[in-house]
């Protein structure tokens, strides 16, 4: 019968050990082994098996000191090995494993042939086809290995990409319940001087039974070739752009991990954003822990009202009067963003506060109102009247007689200057008035409602602004320029042929 003698290119079997680990530590164990972290070995031979010792570089500075008893049949096999190791895992770990792929590579460079295999005998044709069934087996474990790791490796690269399913991940129909960008409204300061809404990015996605899973903060920019962001809407995508535009808020559990999740709504695109957020159905209040609560919808604009109430001092006989503000709708929460905003947390509403021809400087001072004596208020009232504007009087005082409606009706007085002036104001001047109803005077820079005497009293005039810039516009187009309280004229240094 003709024998052949077996060889062998490794020391040990790669798909024996395979059989004899877990298939991630295997994968681990050789990716430390390709990136060339195996630093020593040794083998040295023991009465039933073999003891390998080495060092393998791990994440910390120091190497993990590895020893293994490793029992192996003549032909390379592994029938059993048992390690133990320095790092936090302690046995059979990756470096173990990286260990032993090293020790079939170089086990026959290190001890040589005859050690490699030292009961080597010649096989029989029924031993040889055994063995080459053996080896058959072991490239197809090896092969299906390889096609488990590659899976693996792609299920790694999606997790990495930024998106994965929930773990309780189902197909309702034709609809995978993948992560969603959610939106938050919160005030911050709302008790003090300022209150500003923010609005705020974050990730979730639909329970089985209803409602939306703990939302997480976004931490890192949303953009394309992430899974997230690429199955987001057109909406989700706008809403994130102009978001971007916008100063970013800072909170007590708001944490900046360089993307602009959470910011201050700010001019037309804030509220650009706001509606885009509630049109794709994920708008919510947020809580203090940054958790979706109640549902949100952008509403219909809210007037901002001024009340006054009287109020009871300590010392003192007279009376005091403090200024409040409220919007028509009294569970609203003012908020001084530019333009004004306000949220009501009960019903779930946002939108506009309309604060009638005020700047956001004039409300936050309104808003701090100190208590008013009434004796001073009264004393004042031509100041109260002036400076007020569309917030109405304290009770305390009488109301005046208003005049509105009126169209005012420009009149302008020319006078020459006088010889001596004319190489600086020169040839003439004129003097431009609005006469309301008979009631002329120079009010620009003053505010709508003015204060007027007269013969017969103090009156309220409401003024026109818009007529008026229009005739200073016409006198400007002229090459008039202002040079006093409604006083126009021609610069001497330019020609004054416009007068002639």
């Amino acid at each position: 019968m003709q024998t052949h003698w077996h060889s062998a290119n490794l020391w040990l079997d790669l798909a024996s050990l395979v059989q004899r680990c877990d298939a991630a530590t295997y994968t681990r164990g050789l990716e430390l082994y390709r990136n060339q972290r195996v630093l020593t070995l040794s083998i040295e031979p023991l009465t039933d098996n073999w003891l390998l010792l080495g060092k393998v570089q791990g994440s910390v500075r120091l190497p993990y000191e590895v020893s293994i008893e490793v029992k192996r049949s003549p032909d390379g096999r592994v029938l059993a090995w048992d390690s133990d190791c320095t790092c936090p895992v302690g046995y059979q770990c990756k470096h173990g494993v990286a260990l032993m792929i090293k020790a079939a590579y170089k086990g026959q460079q290190i001890l040589g042939t005859s050690a490699a295999a030292p009961s080597f005998r010649p096989l029989t044709e029924q031993q040889l086809a055994e063995q080459r069934q053996a080896d058959l087996e072991r490239r197809r474990a090896a092969a299906q290995l390889e096609a488990e790791n590659q899976v693996i490796r792609w299920l790694g690269d999606i997790e990495r990409g930024g998106i994965k399913a929930p773990l309780a991940a189902e197909r309702s129909g034709q609809n995978l319940r993948h992560e969603q960008f959610l939106y938050l409204l919160n005030v911050i300061a709302a008790q003090g001087p300022h209150p500003l809404l923010t609005l705020e990015a974050v990730v979730s996605y639909p329970k089985v039974n209803g409602g939306w899973a703990k939302a997480k903060s976004i931490k890192t920019t949303p953009e394309h070739g992430q899974p997230l962001y690429d199955l987001a809407t057109e909406a989700d995508r706008d809403v994130l752009q102009l978001m971007r535009t916008m100063p970013s808020a800072a909170s007590a559990y708001f944490y900046s991990y360089g993307a602009k999740s959470r910011v201050t709504v700010e001019g037309k695109f804030g509220v650009q954003a706001i509606e885009l957020a509630a049109s794709t159905g994920r708008l919510f209040i947020g809580d203090k822990n940054g958790q979706p609560t109640m549902p949100a919808r952008w509403g219909a604009p809210l007037d901002l009202l001024w009340q006054w109430h009287e109020v009871t001092q300590a010392h003192g006989d007279d009376s005091a009067w403090v200024l409040r503000a409220r919007l028509d709708h009294s569970l609203a929460q003012l908020c001084l963003n530019n333009p004004p905003l306000y949220l009501d947390s009960q019903h779930g509403i946002c939108g506009l506060a309309r604060v009638k021809d005020m700047s956001l400087g004039q409300v936050a001072v309104l808003l701090r109102s100190p208590p008013l004596q009434t004796t001073a208020l009264k004393k004042l009232q031509s100041e109260l009247v002036e400076r007020l504007g569309p917030v109405p009087l304290p009770p305390v005082i009488e109301p005046l007689p208003t005049l509105s409606g009126i169209t005012p009706r420009a009149c302008l007085h020319l006078a020459p200057v006088a010889p001596a002036e004319v190489p600086d104001l020169g040839l003439m001047q004129a003097t431009l008035r609005f006469d309301y109803g008979g009631h002329r005077g120079w009010w620009v820079g003053q505010g709508s409602t003015v204060l007027i005497d007269n013969a017969q009293g103090r009156l309220l005039l409401q003024r026109d602004p818009q007529a008026e810039l229009e005739a200073i516009t016409s006198l400007m187009q002229l090459g008039l320029t202002a040079n006093g309280q409604g006083v126009f004229g021609i610069a001497a240094s330019t020609s004054q042929q416009t007068w002639l």
